[in-house]
């Protein structure tokens, strides 16, 4: 068994050569993942909306603008 001392930025570089596909497959995963949050951040507000129905529509009755009652949201 034969050692060799490398340095760390060679090893890298060598490292990194390699598996040139793996960087446009991270790059996929990485926007299909991003997609992802923001579908589930529009869920999420859409729940909360959904959920607070009545309190929005309670807000826009009493309020003169529906401005200032969509700001709490």
């Amino acid at each position: 068994m034969q050692l060799q001392a490398v340095g760390e930025r060679k090893y890298y570089e060598e490292q990194a050569g390699r598996s040139p596909g793996c960087s446009g497959a991270g790059l996929v995963r990485a926007i299909v993942m991003g997609i992802g949050a923001v579908f589930g951040a529009i869920n999420t507000m859409y729940a909360i909306v959904s959920a607070r129905t009545r309190e929005i529509g309670t807000l826009r009755a009493l309020a003169s603008r529906a401005a200032r009652s969509s700001r709490p949201f």
